[in-house]
């Protein structure tokens, strides 16, 4: 069960290493190569130098891995493209949350951004996606869904196991109805936490 507080706490970084994030990379690049490049029309500079891509994958489903082997993520896409920014774009994204073998957390969007670069290669820097438009945030409980958070913008990072948004946001759950500007989420935790502008009900007690 979450634990919901109204102040910003410090939270353990997990030690987490995200093998799994290769294998989605290599998905965008590989499957379904609609790849789009551009020359530049100049013939004085560089005729044939290519000055743009676009790597297209349709149906995407990838498994994260960490260091151990233990399954700690799953994601679909309805599509996924590879950008030239070096960021991922997902359609219709759906991330489940394992913790101990067990899913404990989804994550629903329309879209979503994930960001990569050559330290997250190496696993030197904070993998994340931005998840946007219609956010879905489901603690599960067995078959049910236990809570539920919705907002437009919803950060994932992947290291830490945590959420977070700037934004508006409502939660539903274990007797509660609330809403708030700005929430922060450790999934592995189960720690809630509302940021600012608090208002609504809990267990029969108005704030």
């Amino acid at each position: 069960m979450i634990q919901i507080s109204k102040k910003i706490t410090k939270y353990v970084k997990s030690e987490i290493l995200i093998i799994g994030m290769l294998i989605m990379i290599a998905l965008g690049l590989k499957q379904i190569p609609n790849q789009k490049s551009y020359k530049n029309k100049n013939p004085g500079e560089h005729q044939n130098r290519v000055i743009s891509f676009q790597s297209q994958a349709e149906g995407i489903q990838s498994t994260f891995y960490d260091s151990s082997g233990n399954i700690i993520y799953r994601i679909n896409a309805t599509k996924q493209t590879q950008l030239s920014n070096s960021k991922i774009a997902m359609t219709l994204p759906k991330i489940m949350i394992y913790n101990c073998g067990i899913q404990t957390w989804r994550i629903t969007s329309q879209k979503a951004s994930l960001e990569k670069s050559e330290s997250l290669l190496a696993n030197k820097s904070i993998a994340g996606i931005q998840f946007s438009s219609g956010v879905i945030l489901e603690e599960l409980s067995g078959m049910t869904t236990a809570l539920t958070v919705t907002t437009e913008e919803l950060y994932f990072d992947s290291i830490q196991k945590t959420v977070s948004t700037k934004l508006e946001a409502s939660v539903a759950g274990y007797q509660i109805n609330h809403t708030a500007k700005g929430l922060f989420a450790d999934l592995e935790n189960n720690n809630l936490e509302f940021l600012s502008k608090n208002r609504g009900a809990h267990a029969n007690s108005s704030f």
